[in-house]
């Protein structure tokens, strides 16, 4: 699943490699239309790898990288410089498509056909990038890649990617971000806590300790996904899932023996 690509990379690291680009297409093609927006110094390219604070940099504009412990990844390989692909949302296929080029957030699609019958107008390239890929989805000749969004051809991930770069330069859209490492246990510990007492106000019903939980899983699921829709921050939802059910769970364990030993010994 390519929820994340490399942008670029030093070059000693790619001088024994079968692939020499330092930089990725989409920040090359980014870079190149920059240009022509340019000026002064207005977008600037700042090479990480060069530059005191090690961020890649477009203007003022700053791109984060990916740690080895970053949201839902862990200890993860983040050899040179990656970032998060912040996808548009895909649109509705249009009818009678078999085709993969479907999202009309990203880029408006033409076929070949489409050039060759006259059907492409001059508003459809002018001022635009145009990215020529192929889009079929089957045959040996197709490029699909699995996303968040079912599977998609590289030209579209790759438009996906340099729309992600131009936006967030131009109009500010916001970058996947998560929270920092100790803050993100601190948030773990909190839904444990949360369950442990949970656990311990409903421990004389077991109905309404699974009410409470199914409710809190819920509870956990809406914010994660709201953070992210709204705030373009990744919550990890899974340890918080798995911790909230494992304490809840453990600490009616083992509150509920001794209280069942109790009802035990008491009715002798």
């Amino acid at each position: 699943m390519v929820r994340r690509y490399l942008v670029t990379q030093q070059s000693d690291t790619v001088k024994d490699s079968p692939c020499v680009a330092q930089q990725s297409f989409s920040l090359l093609l980014a870079q190149r239309y920059l240009q022509l927006e340019k000026i002064g110094n207005q977008y600037q390219y700042q090479n990480p790898f060069k530059a005191d604070n090690s961020l890649l940099k477009l203007g003022q504009t700053v791109f984060p990288y990916i740690q080895p412990f970053t949201g839902g990844y862990q200890d993860v390989d983040v050899s040179g410089y990656q970032i998060l692909l912040n996808y548009r949302a895909g649109g509705a296929k249009p009818p009678n498509s078999n085709s993969s080029c479907n999202p009309p957030e990203v880029a408006k699609c033409v076929t070949v056909q489409d050039v060759l019958n006259n059907r492409l107008t001059e508003e459809d390239v002018r001022d635009k990038i145009v990215l020529i890929g192929i889009t079929a989805t089957f045959g040996a000749s197709s490029d699909p890649w699995k996303t968040p969004y079912g599977e998609r051809p590289g030209v579209i991930v790759q438009a996906h990617a340099l729309s992600q770069i131009l936006s967030t330069v131009f109009d500010k859209r916001s970058l996947i971000i998560v929270l920092p490492q100790l803050v993100e246990y601190l948030w773990i510990l909190g839904c444990s806590l949360i369950s442990a007492w949970l656990a311990y106000v409903f421990r004389f019903s077991w109905w309404k300790v699974a009410i409470a939980g199914a409710s809190g899983v819920t509870v956990l699921y809406i914010i994660c996904l709201g953070t992210l829709s709204w705030a373009s921050l990744w919550l990890p939802l899974i340890p918080l899932v798995l911790a909230f059910v494992f304490t809840g769970a453990t600490v009616l364990v083992i509150i509920y023996r001794p209280l069942k030993q109790a009802k035990s010994t008491l009715f002798k």
